[in-house]
């Protein structure tokens, strides 16, 4: 989890018998809220949790790790959709009411909640306002305010700051040294298998979501035409340059590509770091 995100993690309790049945993760936009929840959604269904986060080592933690635990319940838009449907929900709900494979918890994790259309959300309403014991909702919004405020005011709500993020990413060199060759590639001015191998054994976490946000902040200007909420708003040139050469569906296929190989990194689950970079770096030359 992000160094800036453990104060947020702080705020919530270490019994999980005192847990918020529906939690709001707020301006969550390139901060880090969905690695928050899925990081509380591990310490809720670890077997042996220690004071604050998951064990790692459980068969609950080994389901986690591998993108599969059967008791968390993840919702979002179907790929050809704009909304989160009702029939989205009720499916979800509705398993639910089978036994959990763990006994620990069943978690639902949506993201991003403001994609529920009215009717979803009240569907959703009917679980939150009457919750099964055991059962969490962690709800991670880019723009809360557009959510109905009955779901609101069922939920408790911790909001994100961009500060503390960029605080740390502006305060690192090697980022912007990491950026800048990766935008170079994208604008056909470096050569991908050059600065993979150059990169390869220098990546950390940071660098690899400092890549992942740009691209967001890239999908974001291609769909608004604006640099609200901006992550890296010092790089608008550069990202009005990148959505010239990129279509909308490259740069959202990217985002997912770069996610899965930030999770499979900090998981270990990735075997060859560098191939696995060079794929990404040619899919920006691309």
């Amino acid at each position: 989890m992000y160094s800036w995100l453990l104060p947020y993690r702080e705020q919530l309790p270490s019994d999980r018998r005192v847990w918020p049945q529906a939690l709001l993760l707020a301006g969550s936009a390139n901060l880090g809220g969905l690695a928050l929840a899925e990081h509380c959604a591990a310490f809720l269904l670890c077997h042996h949790p220690a004071e604050s986060s998951a064990c790692g080592q459980c068969q609950s933690c080994t389901w986690f790790q591998a993108g599969h635990h059967p008791d968390l319940l993840r919702i979002s838009k179907e790929p050809d959709e704009k909304v989160i449907k009702i029939d989205v929900i009720r499916d979800k709900i509705a398993r639910l009411s089978k036994t959990a494979h763990s006994e620990a918890a069943q978690v639902v994790l949506i993201y991003p909640a403001e994609n529920l259309n009215k009717a979803a959300a009240n569907a959703l309403l009917k679980s939150l306002e009457e919750p099964k014991a055991g059962v969490y909702f962690f709800l991670v919004a880019d723009h809360h305010a557009s959510l109905p405020k009955t779901v609101l005011s069922r939920c408790q709500i911790i909001r994100l700051k961009a500060s503390n993020a960029l605080a740390e990413k502006e305060n690192d060199d090697t980022v912007d040294a990491w950026l800048e060759d990766c935008i170079a590639v994208a604008l056909a001015q470096q050569n991908a298998l050059a600065v993979a191998q150059k990169w390869a054994s220098l990546l950390k976490e940071k660098e690899l979501c400092a890549i992942l946000y740009l691209m967001q902040d890239l999908a974001r200007y291609q769909l608004t035409r604006q640099h609200t909420f901006a992550v890296y708003e010092a790089r608008k040139n550069q990202i009005e340059q990148l959505a010239a050469r990129f279509s909308l569906a490259k740069s959202v296929a990217l985002c997912q590509s770069l996610s899965t190989l930030y999770a499979e990194t900090i998981q270990g689950l990735n075997l060859n770091f560098q191939l696995s970079l060079e794929c990404r770096l040619l899919d920006f030359a691309g």
